[in-house]
């Protein structure tokens, strides 16, 4: 009996895993596990990664969002973060202008 809960756990974890790599697609940073926070007095959070991009909303230190994901854009790097203003619910954050705490992955 014992053998036999492990491998339905066993079973049940790995399909779980699994669905869970195929469930991240339209919006990645909605999905993301990790604990990011503003570490500069303010960041735009910009519809695309660039600097001409619109603003859509401002960020300030010491407030979190969610993100993994790294992205680069020009001479700048770009973090794309969870931003329900954004036409496709991703916002962008210069990378530079964000620390990583914690990641649950």
């Amino acid at each position: 009996m014992n053998k036999l809960v492990r491998l339905v756990t066993a079973t049940a974890l790995t399909t779980g895993a699994i669905s869970a790599l195929f469930a991240i697609g339209a919006s990645p940073a909605s999905a993301a596990g990790c604990d990011v926070f503003v570490v500069t007095e303010n960041a735009y959070v910009r519809e695309n990664p660039s600097e001409d991009s619109v603003v859509r909303k401002t960020k300030y230190a010491g407030e979190e969002v969610r993100s993994c994901f790294g992205s680069h854009g020009g001479d700048l790097h770009w973090t794309p973060v969870n931003c329900s203003c954004a036409s496709d619910g991703v916002g962008y954050i210069v990378t530079r202008k964000l620390r990583w705490l914690r990641y649950e992955g």
